[in-house]
């Protein structure tokens, strides 16, 4: 099924025999189906697997059609399509627009906020960050959404946009509270936090493989 699929590839398990060419098989085969989730899914599995070779079918297409159908999740995946390369050619004036049409769609679904502003803001990608867009719609989430400001991943985000724009004294304060908040019960992530306020203490910014 569509849900099993994706708790194969959320989990990893394909990586115990390195069978992605099955992997694939079985993802296109699911979003050939017109399914968004199946859709989805296989999007972020190319993205993930850029590095790999595959037939991908009309995966592009398929999300255009669903994004087309109001699914902002949808456009992220073009968008990191056209950033990274991964089949269409590459594009960071076309990624950016699909990634601010996303936003634009549902502008108080924090999930869809936060990945465009992290990728906005931290990618490794030259010529895709676009850090005072990404502060704008993070400081817009996180001062209208209590549940967004309990997120340490997001006040990670918000924290490094405020880093990449230049003020790392702002950047320390969030990323305090973010490891507040991660220190009640996301222990999980405390480590990752707190390597990015050592960089912010020293000037630095956060980059890394985005998206």
């Amino acid at each position: 099924s569509i849900l099993y699929l994706r708790q194969l590839h959320n989990s990893g398990k394909w990586s115990i025999k390195q069978d992605f060419a099955k992997a694939n098989q079985y993802l296109s085969q699911a979003a050939a189906l017109e399914d968004e989730s199946a859709a989805i899914v296989y999007g972020r599995f190319l993205i993930s697997r850029r590095d790999l070779s595959f037939e991908y079918g009309d995966i592009t297409k398929w999300l255009k059609n669903h994004a087309s159908n109001g699914s902002a999740e949808a456009m992220i995946i073009v968008g990191n399509f056209y950033a990274t390369g991964t089949t269409v050619p590459a594009s960071n004036n076309t990624a950016v627009r699909w990634y601010k049409k996303a936003v634009k769609q549902d502008t108080q679904n924090s999930d869809i906020v936060n990945e465009v502003a992290w990728t906005l803001t931290v990618s490794n990608i030259q010529g895709l960050k676009r850090p005072k867009y990404a502060k704008k719609i993070m400081d817009r989430l996180m001062e209208s959404s209590d549940r967004a400001r309990n997120q340490p991943e997001y006040l990670d985000t918000w924290a490094a946009t405020h880093a990449a724009s230049g003020d790392f004294d702002q950047a320390e304060v969030l990323q305090k509270e973010a490891i507040s908040v991660a220190s009640k019960e996301r222990t999980d992530v405390l480590g990752i936090l707190r390597e990015h306020l050592e960089l912010f203490r020293s000037g630095r910014t956060v980059t890394e493989k985005a998206p």
